[in-house]
């Protein structure tokens, strides 16, 4: 029988393998690829999913109940964060600390985890990777492998898992980890960009492609080369001086060929080809399912990361936790009790030498207060009036600029719209609120909106449901924008500032 059965989840099939696992290497019994029914949306319908999938299973002579399941990078929201230094057992704290003031939605809708990066010589913090993906999400997949008699053993990211084949295969090969890898895999019309570097991954990127109706192969080509050149730019800002040693193709060598060569003409013969199902520790025992072998990278990683993982990946089932001492615990607690005990006392003695000095120094400020008040009031027209015609020139809000850095922050509409476009007078002290009604394609669609809206200067977006509405098949997902326009406090502290500088 089976041990685990690994499993790709995309949005439009099922790209997996059954395996048997011991002994460091990965044996493949099965391999299959489930194209979900055309009129079906399994999260919404996880009835239905789970029977189909569990005829699915039937139909495939699939026996294994564990599952190892990894989503697309296109469906994980994944953010930079700089932290304060600290030790391993305390990052997981700070990461939601930090995730609960950097998303957009309440940390009790989301799976969070997170990558610890490498640290840098010119940071006196800790960088890490913040990975979110929605509860909704996670829970209708956990309900529709429990619906088809499964058990899911973790869930992580497709990259991530890919990862560990790269690093694998590097370490057969006594190739130098300390040199940055990056990894290209092309999954039908999106692509993942990863890169890795001291067994640490330290970039996480998808795009989607144009449909074949819309460019030619060629089109696409370039824009992967223009995708990858726009993440090392992105890189660079918080590794500084990386570079790229090396560039793996998961795949076929025939079908990558094409990518294969346009990449050696940017970074030279630095690039290879991987086969998942080539490497030396998977042996398989069954056909290869037909199509895109890159596919099978996040399974067949996934499998191979419960032997010995070789670099830190995420998993939302089972995410990084503060780590608790337990066997020092009482010893820690009686230290403390013992050194508050001896504060106390050293503070209760000390109380009474202080006790004058402060009486003494409250009566000075008593008459230095009584004195400052004489002065305020003297000046107090002069302040009103000059508040009164800040206030009025802050409140004067430029909509059409406003409205033109929204729409740049949007960077185009292909998988989401907007229904509706309105402005109010501000409250809680913001300059104005800008509401918006619109329409997505998913619900990471809208969780990137936001992170994107969120990340422009001056804008503070509040968080609002993402409903299903049904209103459009193919942009399912209703959402409300409400962006409050910060008030501008410099403008005014630099005024004021001026105008004291002149009366002096």
């Amino acid at each position: 029988m089976a041990d685990f059965l690994a499993i790709d989840w995309e949005k439009g099939q099922l790209c997996g393998v059954e395996a048997v696992e011991g002994s460091g290497q990965v044996r493949i019994v099965n391999c299959f690829r489930l194209q979900w029914p055309a009129d079906m949306d399994p999260l919404n319908e996880v009835k239905a999913a789970s029977e189909w999938l569990k005829q699915q299973l039937s139909d495939h002579r699939i026996s294994a109940k564990q599952v190892l399941l990894t989503l697309p990078r296109e469906d994980v929201v994944v953010r930079h964060l700089e932290l304060p230094d600290a030790p391993e057992e305390e990052l997981p704290e700070l990461v939601r600390y930090q995730a609960a003031a950097k998303s957009t939605l309440p940390l009790n809708e989301l799976h969070i985890d997170y990558l610890p990066l490498p640290t840098r010589p010119d940071s006196i913090g800790r960088d890490v990777l913040l990975t979110t993906v929605s509860n909704e999400m996670v829970g209708s997949i956990l309900k529709i492998l429990e619906g088809a008699g499964l058990e899911a053993l973790s869930i992580g990211v497709s990259s991530c898992a890919a990862a560990e084949l790269v690093s694998r295969v590097e370490g057969g090969q006594r190739l130098d980890r300390s040199e940055a890898s990056l990894i290209v895999s092309r999954h039908d019309d999106r692509v993942e960009i990863t890169m890795i570097r001291n067994r640490h991954l330290v970039l996480l990127h998808s795009t989607l492609l144009f449909s074949a109706e819309d460019s030619n192969e060629q089109q696409h080509l370039q824009s992967i080369l223009t995708e990858i050149n726009r993440s090392l730019i992105a890189l660079e800002k918080t590794i500084h001086g990386i570079q790229v040693a090396r560039i793996w193709v998961l795949g076929e060598q025939s079908e990558n060929q094409p990518l294969i060569s346009v990449l050696q003409n940017r970074f030279g013969e630095t690039v290879q080809s991987l086969d998942p199902f080539a490497y030396s520790e998977v042996s398989v025992e069954t056909d290869i399912a037909t199509g895109n072998r890159a596919l099978y990278s996040g399974p067949i990683g996934a499998l191979l990361g419960q032997t010995a993982e070789q670099i830190s990946v995420v998993d939302f089932l089972n995410p990084r936790k503060a780590i608790v001492d337990r066997d020092r615990r009482a010893l820690k607690l009686s230290l403390i009790a013992a050194g508050v005990l001896l504060l106390i006392s050293a503070v209760y003695g000390y109380r009474y030498w202080k006790i004058a000095d402060l009486d003494s120094q409250i009566a000075e400020m008593k008459v230095e207060i009584k004195s400052l008040d004489t002065s305020l009031k003297k000046v107090a027209p002069n302040l009103v009036s000059a508040e009164l015609v800040q206030k009025w020139i802050d409140q004067k809000v430029d909509w059409l600029e406003h409205t033109k850095r929204l729409t740049e922050a949007m960077q185009g509409i292909e998988q989401y719209y907007l229904t509706d476009l309105s402005f109010s007078r501000g409250l809680r002290g913001s300059q104005g609120t800008i509401n918006a009604t619109g329409a997505a394609k998913s619900r990471g669609d809208v969780e990137r909106l936001y992170a994107k809206i969120s990340a422009v200067t001056g804008f503070e977006i509040r968080p609002n449901p993402i409903t299903r509405n049904g209103r459009d098949r193919e942009y399912p997902y209703e959402f409300h924008l409400e962006v409050d326009l910060k008030p501008v406090q410099e403008k005014t502290k630099q005024t004021t500032s001026g105008a004291a500088g002149g009366n002096s």
